[in-house]
This record gives structure tokens, sequence and C-alpha cells, in this order.
């Protein structure tokens, strides 16, 4: 439980640090401003990647049985089955939601489920901020997920148990749900206090055995030589923290010159504030008069040698080469230069591609093995195969 409450903490810092909360994230720091300074380069990079492995869209493939033409014919329609259910299971809608997650937590999870209210499987994303896995080498054992609602939300959801809809009220609850390789169960709970940790009853509003073999959840999460959970850029804060900090002090320093204080000596009507219209008078009999504002002592050089160090520190830690916002040091240069320029963002990028292929092989298969099993009727097709517009899935999924 250690390891997941100190990925929980990684992932609230992770979120203040999206949002650019300096001073709520490092509270110790005096000179910090409540909003950044500089580019943000946390939401920076998270959009960007995300957006770029985003942008190559995967297919299933299936082997054929053989070399005849109806075998070839056969697995063209699973795999338009698959992606039918990709599409009609609207899994296609948080493809992007899921790099996030691989992103910002170094896992992503996907349910995959039946109800009445579709044909077709179901996918559900699951927040890796409310998820509890245990994972061994790997592959998924079981998943625990935990998350806050509006308890008239849930009272509209699950009408049967007792749970007060009354708009007005702004009272929480606990949704919970558990996935193994038997069972799937949802649970509500009510809590005595708004931190959730006294339970004051527990209602079951759903229990699914599966009978599919495995955990009805796709996951996958980033290698770390530690085997521990971690995004891809838990360790940023820190050069963002010292950027902002420096801009901060040096905006302090320009506002100290810009209201130093006077200083004057044998001035006449020294007493008199500063304007366009003020005249001051020096005393002709005083051997030496003067007005004028204390400058604050200049900041060293080394400063601005500093912020361009940290900011190449944010870049190579948030793997954006200067290439991905136009700094390129050549006016004139080939293609190859331009490819060689992002330098180990497209390794990064095929790297979530390659895992998320993989998340969505294990949830096509869940997916196959719940239509055949629970959805054993005709239905359409999201792309005909020459005539075939639907498909049955005992007979065409077969196994």
């Amino acid at each position: 439980m250690a390891s997941h409450q100190d990925h929980k903490k990684e992932l609230s810092d992770f979120d203040e640090l999206l949002d650019g909360n300096f001073a709520k994230l490092f509270p110790g720091e005096e000179g910090l401003s409540d909003i950044p300074l500089v580019e943000n380069k946390l939401k920076n990079a998270v959009g960007d990647i995300a957006r770029l492995a985003n942008e190559a869209k995967g297919m299933a493939v299936f082997m054929k049985e053989g070399e005849s033409q109806s075998a070839k014919t056969r697995a063209k329609v699973r795999g338009s089955i698959a992606q039918t259910l990709w599409k009609m299971g609207r899994a296609d809608r948080v493809e992007k939601k899921l790099y996030v997650d691989l992103i910002s937590s170094g896992y992503a999870a996907v349910s995959v489920f039946y109800n009445k209210k579709s044909e077709y499987p179901q996918f559900l994303r699951l927040n890796p901020r409310f998820c509890y896995p245990d994972v061994v080498n790997g592959e998924l054992q079981t998943i625990l997920y935990v998350e806050v609602m509006k308890e008239r939300q849930a009272a509209r959801t699950w009408p049967d148990i007792g749970l007060d809809a009354d708009p007005g009220k702004d009272g929480e609850v606990l949704v919970t749900m558990y996935f193994d390789e038997m069972y799937v169960t949802q649970a509500v709970c009510r809590t005595d206090s708004k931190k959730h940790k006294t339970v004051k009853n527990l209602s079951i509003v759903s229990q699914w055995e599966h009978k599919l073999g495995c955990v009805p959840v796709a996951f996958v999460q980033l290698d770390d030589a530690s085997d521990k959970f971690h995004g891809l850029f838990y360790q940023l804060g820190g050069p963002m923290m010292v950027r902002n900090k420096v801009v901060r002090l040096l905006v302090d320093y320009l506002e100290s010159m810009a209201h130093a204080p006077f200083e004057e000596k044998n001035v006449v009507n020294h007493t008199e504030e500063p304007g366009p219209l003020t005249v001051y008078h020096h005393d002709p009999n005083a051997p030496e008069s003067f007005i004028r504002r204390v400058a604050p002592a200049a900041p060293a050089g080394s400063v601005f040698g500093l912020l361009q160090y940290m900011d190449t520190q944010e870049s190579a830690e948030a793997i954006q080469p200067p290439a991905r916002v136009g700094v390129v040091s050549q006016s004139i240069a080939s293609g190859s230069f331009v490819a060689s320029t992002q330098g180990t963002l497209s390794s990064v990028v095929k790297d979530l591609q390659e895992k998320l292929a993989d998340l969505r092989h294990q949830a096509t298969c869940t997916a196959l093995a719940i239509d055949e099993k629970y959805l054993n009727f005709e239905k359409p097709l999201y792309q005909a195969v020459g005539n075939k517009t639907t498909y049955t899935p005992k007979d065409d999924i077969n196994g």
C-alpha cells in the first residue's frame, strides 16, 4: 500500500504542477509566485507528446487460417469486427486520454463490460488517480477502483439503495469497483466525513461472474528500472520551480528599479512628490546638491546563465527538443536533419504507441470474448467486407 500512496502523491504533485501551483507545491520556498511566470513545459510537453502519439491510428489485423479466399475473407471480417467493437464501444474517443494517462501516471487501464444500453461491449477508461492495481511481472492480477461521487449523482444512477437525490445537498459517496479473474463487483459506500475515512454503510450495486478466464481490464505500464509506477515527468518539478523562482526574483528586481527610493542633498523643496510638473530647486549656496533614485545592485551575470541552463534542463527532462517550438540552428536544413533534431522524442512516442497497441490488443481480445459469450446475435459491422454488412459473434469470431 505504501507504493500506491507514493504513486498517488506523485500524481497529486503532477496535477499541481500542471496547474502551475508552484507556491502550493513548494510551500517552503520563498520568492515563488502564485502563477507561473514562465511557460509551463509540463503542460506543453504532455499535450504535445499525446497529440503526436495519437496521430497514428492502429488497426487490428487477424492471422489467416489458410491461403484460401474464404480464409482471407474471414480474417478481414474479424478485423472489421474488432474495429466495430472499438468504435461502437467509444474507445476511440479516449485514446488520447490513455496516452495522457501513460505520460502522467506510468500506466493506463481500460475495463471491458456490457450492458443493456448497447448491442456491443463497452470500454471504460479507469483514471489512474483512483486505481490500485496488483501487478506481477507486468501482468494484472486484480485492480481496485475507488472514486468519489456526489450523493445526488449516485442516487440517480442507483435509485434503489436509499441515497439522497436532493439537488441542494452536497454529500458525497465512494464508488468502488473490484476486478479479478472471476468477478467484477461494484459497491457504493456512504461516509461520515469529507475525508472518506469512516464508512457509514455499504451497498453492493452489481456483481458479475464473467467466466472469461482473465481480468476484464486491459492494463499496460511504462518500463521502469525499479518496477514502480512513474510517469514520464515525475522529476520535472525541481527545474521548473528553480527557473520560475529566478524569474520571479528578476521581476522583483525590475520593480525595485522602477520604485527605488530617492536620496537628496541640499534640495530646497525635496518634500514635494515627484511628477511631470514638479521642479526641484537646488540650494545655490551649497557646494554640492543632487536628487536621485538609489539604484539597486545589478544582478550577477551568472543569473542569466543559470536561466539558460535551467531552460535546457527542463527541455531535456520534458523531452521537448528546441525544434518542437521552431528553434532550429540552421536556416536551411534537409529533412533528415530536421528529423534528427527531434532527439529522444521520436523514441518516446514510438514506445507510447507500442504500449497503447498492447492495451488495445488486450481490450479487443476481452471484448471479442464478451461479444461471443454474452451478446451472440446478429448486428451491423462498422465497415462492410464485400457484401457482408452484419456479423454474428459465435459464427464469425469463432473463438
